[in-house]
């Protein structure tokens, strides 16, 4: 089901019927390159955007209208993200290139970022490879960062200082991703092979507290593109690279696997809708 943030008791099931009579409604064509990340603002009617064109876009997706248009020219943009103001929003370096270890900092650096004034409120510095996804905790102030350097960080938008690290196995090849679920007590981390782990935010350095792997996904070298926490914390979606791409609808507590969509044709696997509230 997917949970309005707006009325916190009205869901929507995803069955066939609605996910076949889903259309468009807004056509925004103003990025001259592909978009690399996007994200709806939690209350209000605001997307924001970034694109392969250094371009940081905010939307008004009721009314249409493009509202404003932001540049970081020297790093690129991606994995853009809203925090819990409409006028503040997270960045990573569209920078992908090796860079001396000095820098690499430098380069891998997230922006804490003002849309009101255009400029930049922190700098969190940690990284020394790409950052791979970006995820906000829901109940305040702290987010997770996963990079192509092997290693989870927790921030917290109030201050500079990394609040932990988590450092996976360096053999991984694929990009991790990572994403904290709505009450912020629980993070999962996937990779490569299908396989994904369950670590308590409060005590991550004792290890996975739980793990689970899609069979399908068992083979692929590629990892996952995206990973959510439904609202009620009882379900996962999962982005595949691999293949078709498919999206897998998991239970958080045991990864049973409770649907499959690919190329927009789902596989059920249990009777009944995909319960629960939308990532």
């Amino acid at each position: 089901m997917i949970h309005s943030q707006r009325d916190p008791f009205s869901y929507l099931k995803l069955d066939d019927d609605v996910m076949k009579s889903v259309g468009m409604g807004r056509v925004f064509k103003d990025s001259t390159q592909r978009i690399n990340s996007l994200d709806f603002f939690e209350s209000d009617d605001l997307l924001v955007t970034a694109s392969d064109d250094d371009a940081i876009r905010l939307y008004n997706v009721s009314t249409g209208v493009l509202l404003d248009t932001f540049y970081s020219r020297k790093y690129g943009v991606q994995n853009i993200t809203f925090t819990h103001s409409p006028d503040c929003v997270i960045m990573s370096s569209k920078e992908s290139k090796s860079v001396p270890s000095a820098q690499a900092q430098d380069v891998h650096v997230i922006r804490y970022m003002s849309l009101h004034t255009n400029t930049f409120k922190r700098y969190f510095k940690g990284h020394v490879g790409p950052v791979s996804n970006l995820s906000l905790s829901s109940r305040d102030d702290t987010f997770l960062s996963a990079s192509l350097d092997k290693t989870v960080r927790l921030w917290d938008l109030r201050t500079d200082t990394c609040q932990g690290v988590l450092r996976l196995p360096p053999a991984a090849e694929a990009a991790p991703i990572a994403c904290m679920d709505n009450q912020g007590l629980v993070f999962a981390v996937a990779s490569e092979g299908g396989r994904i782990l369950l670590f308590d935010t409060r005590s991550s350095e004792k290890g996975a507290f739980a793990s689970f792997q899609i069979p399908d996904e068992a083979q692929s070298p590629l990892g996952f593109s995206d990973l959510k926490f439904s609202h009620d914390g009882t379900l996962i979606s999962a982005v595949s690279q691999y293949g078709k791409g498919s999206v897998y609808i998991l239970g958080a507590f045991d990864g049973e696997l409770k649907r499959k969509f690919t190329n927009g044709i789902h596989r059920g696997y249990r009777n009944g809708g995909a319960g629960g509230g939308g990532g």
